[in-house]
């Protein structure tokens, strides 16, 4: 368990349910809320409610892709911040403002993007 639980709102997004899994138990030992979504469309329903500080959000899922998530999700205001995880580097060219994590990713790099990104 961490010595030190940060708050903050962190919603993690991927369709490959034993990666997702993983990774949100690593996430909930250093996080005070964590969520999670298995598809862009129930991600966005999460963020709906939650209003996270931080997605994680694969690019490629069913229902609606990364690239449409994070545009609902910034028509909606905020500053939600994205960190997008995703195996296919050409993809990530049209992404602005976005931290881009190259799978396979470990928790350490998924760690230090968030908090580098709450404490900007």
């Amino acid at each position: 368990m961490a010595a030190e639980t940060v708050k903050a709102k962190i919603l993690y997004i991927e369709d490959e349910a034993l990666t997702r899994m993983l990774m949100v138990r690593q996430l909930k030992l250093y996080f005070s809320d964590v969520f999670e979504a298995g598809d862009g469309r129930e991600g966005f329903e999460v963020f709906m409610s939650a209003k996270p500080d931080v997605i994680i959000t694969d690019l490629s899922m069913p229902y609606l892709d990364g690239f449409q998530l994070v545009e609902k999700v910034r028509e909606q205001g905020g500053s939600t911040k994205f960190i997008i995880t995703t195996a296919f580097r050409e993809e990530t060219d049209s992404l602005k403002d976005c931290e881009i994590l190259f799978k396979p990713i470990s928790f350490a790099d998924v760690y230090s993007c968030v908090t580098r990104l709450l404490n900007q």
